[in-house]
Order: structure tokens, then C-alpha cells, then sequence
């Protein structure tokens, strides 16, 4: 979802994939009407987003990945911090800043915040922590963090190595031992950290396509790799769930999936109609905004549900939906969320652009 750009030749085909996966993020969250997702109506199509949505935005992070000085990682490590950890700390200081505003208002179910709450909460965002429920999605961007500082040490250790190739093979043998202990939950989870360690695999596969320019390739055969890529994903869909087999074996199939979806969607999206779609490049520029707040934007379609049904508007705290919801309300709320939170990322790049261009004002004399 987030990266350095590419300067010379932009590749519209990663513009679109983030418009169809954040749209995707959205679809699956809108669906989640039990506290339990698998326990929802419409369970096989989050099972079917989750094989591969997460994985593919790690792939396109690494796929966007750019160091140029590989040699200093201190530098490197500031620059994606300036790029990952301020945003995950002013989107957080956000929430913290409207949590009372969101009690009064019933968006949220708690207690009201006094001011040593308050200073304890902004101490432990910046330490990296969350303000659950409304922004519970922004677990992505810390991870993201923490995945590009580790890849970029791993890039730094593996740098005096000659022969490019053993490098290579050297680092995704390292990365492939990375999944292994994440799948195996061996650390402490805080900061997510063996989910992180588990998607790893993913970016360091998105880097070695565009070091490779294995896209190019696909997009030669992307008819037949679009049609078998997710054929896979729906049989796999289909017959594999967790209970039929081991918590271990599953990671393996998952992540099977994960790169057949992945394939297929690099293909999908390099036929021109798709690849060249203007909305979809919108919503994929506006993808950090739109993980980030459409939790905040289904609030709108749960007032109006609660509104015409004669709800109690204490459940208006419900998130990321309104529980037990039957029938299409995934399409509206899918549809407001999309909507709000693109204008709010407009709103927000607009009003960046205009305090960037402010002079202070000249002494008169």
C-alpha cells in the first residue's frame, strides 16, 4: 500500500492492484457482523479475500522498494520511519484526541478519558501502540514498519557478498526461515511481530519480481495465469478451512494461495482497460487514508440502519459494522466508506499542500 515511488517508468498495473485490494479490505470488514468472522453469513468470501489481500500489499511494498544506500541502513531506516511511523502516529493521536468526542456520540463503548489517561495513551502511540476499534486496520502500517527496518538490516548484513546471486539465494533462505518462526508463533506477538515475520516472505517476492521483471513475463501470459491463479484460490477456498487440517499445514496452503492470487492479480491487472482504470489509481493513491478511517465512515450507514429499524443507538458502538445485519447493507456500507474516506484523504493532501505553501510573513519595516 505504501512505498517509494518508482522515477522512471510508473507502472500503472500496481495502481490498480491497490485500488482492487483496499477495495477489497473494505467489502471483507463491511461483512463482519459477527464478533466472530467465521461466524458470519458471508464468511467464505472473507476467508477468500484473507488468502490474499494482506500478503499482496506487502508484496507491492516490496516490490516498491528502493535503497540506494544500502551500505548506510541508518539512513535508509530514518527515511521509512519519516514514511511509516508518522502517519501511524498521527493517525493514532487522532483517534486519541476524538476518543471522549466518540464515547458522547456512542461510536465507541468505554469510558471517558481524564488527562493522565490521556498523557499515558499519547506516550504509548508513540511507543508504537494502538488505539484499538476504530482504527483497528493501522496494525498494517506498523507492521509495515517493522518488516522494511528488519529488511533493511538483512540487505545491510548480506551486502559485502560478491556473487549476487548467493546474496539472493541467501537472503530468501533467511526470509523463508523468518515465515517459519512466525508460523510457529516462537516470539513474544507483541507489535504483531510473528505476523509480520510470517508476511515477510511476500515482500522480499514482490522486490525479486521487480528486480527480475517477472511482471513481464506474466503480462505475456496473463489470460491463462489470471484464469489458473485464482481457479486455485477458489478450489482451495473451497475445500481447505481451519479443522481440516493442521494450524501448520493450512500456513502452507494459505501461502500457496496467497501466491497464486498474487500471480493472477499482477495478470489481471496488466490488461489495459484495468491497468489504465483512473478510479481504481484513485483509490489505490488514496489506500493509506481509506485503511485508515473507513471503520470511522461505516458509522454513517449504522445510524441509518438503527434509525429505520428502531435500534437503541448504544449499538451504534458496534464496529467495524452493525452485528446480526442481513441482506446487502456490505454494499452500502462498502460503498459510503469507499467514498468518505477518499474524499477525506483529498481534504486532508489539500490542506498538507496549502500549510507547505504558507511564507511567513515579512517584517514590516
Amino acid at each position: 500500500m505504501l512505498g517509494d515511488s518508482m522515477k522512471k517508468v510508473r507502472l500503472y498495473f500496481l495502481d490498480s492492484m491497490k485500488g482492487i485490494l483496499i477495495t477489497n479490505v473494505v467489502l471483507a470488514h463491511s461483512m463482519l457482523t459477527a464478533a466472530d468472522a467465521m461466524e458470519t453469513k458471508n464468511a467464505w468470501i472473507i476467508e477468500f479475500f484473507s488468502y490474499f489481500t494482506i500478503a499482496a500489499f506487502f508484496f507491492i511494498s516490496g516490490f516498491l522498494y528502493n535503497n540506494k544506500t544500502p551500505d548506510k541502513p541508518l539512513k535508509t531506516i530514518i527515511h521509512k520511519v519519516r514514511v511509516y511511523y508518522i502517519p501511524f502516529v498521527l493517525f493514532n493521536v487522532f483517534y486519541l484526541a476524538c476518543h471522549n468526542l466518540f464515547i458522547k456520540i456512542h461510536f465507541l463503548d468505554g469510558y471517558l478519558y481524564d488527562l493522565k489517561t490521556f498523557i499515558k495513551h499519547f506516550v504509548l502511540i508513540f511507543l508504537g501502540k494502538m488505539e484499538l476499534s476504530l482504527n483497528g486496520p493501522m496494525w498494517y502500517l506498523r507492521s509495515l514498519l517493522i518488516m522494511t527496518v528488519v529488511y533493511i538490516i538483512v540487505e545491510y548484513l548480506f551486502y559485502k557478498i560478491g556473487d549476487e546471486k548467493l546474496k539472493l539465494i541467501l537472503m530468501g533462505v533467511l526470509f523463508i526461515v523468518m515465515a517459519q518462526i512466525g508460523v510457529l508463533k516462537l516470539l513474544p506477538d507483541n507489535y504483531n511481530i510473528n505476523q509480520t515475520f510470517y508476511y515477510i516472505q511476500f515482500f522480499y517476492v514482490g522486490f525479486l519480481f521487480k528486480k527480475f521483471k517477472i511482471y513481464e513475463i506474466i503480462k505475456k501470459y496473463k489470460m491463462l495465469l489470471f484464469i489458473v491463479g485464482f481457479g486455485i484460490v477458489i478450489v482451495l477456498n473451497l475445500t481447505t478451512h481451519a479443522g481440516t487440517t493442521t494450524d501448520y499445514v493450512l500456513h502452507f496452503v494459505k501461502s500457496f494461495g496467497a501466491y497464486s492470487a498474487i500471480i493472477a492479480l499482477v495478470a489481471l491487472t496488466q490488461f489495459e482497460k484495468i491497468e489504465m482504470f483512473k478510479f481504481l489509481h484513485i483509490l489505490g493513491t488514496a489506500s493509506l487514508d481509506i485503511m485508515s478511517v473507513h471503520f470511522l465512515f461505516f458509522k454513517p450507514v449504522t445510524l441509518f440502519i438503527i434509525a429505520i429499524s428502531g435500534y437503541s443507538i448504544e449499538r451504534l458502538a458496534e464496529t467495524p459494522v452493525l452485528f446480526g445485519v442481513e441482506g446487502g447493507w456490505f454494499v452500502l456500507y462498502t460503498l459510503v466508506a469507499m467514498a468518505l474516506s477518499t474524499a477525506f484523504y483529498y481534504c486532508r493532501t489539500s490542506f498538507m499542500k496549502k500549510i507547505k505553501h504558507i511564507k511567513p510573513a515579512k517584517e514590516s519595516k
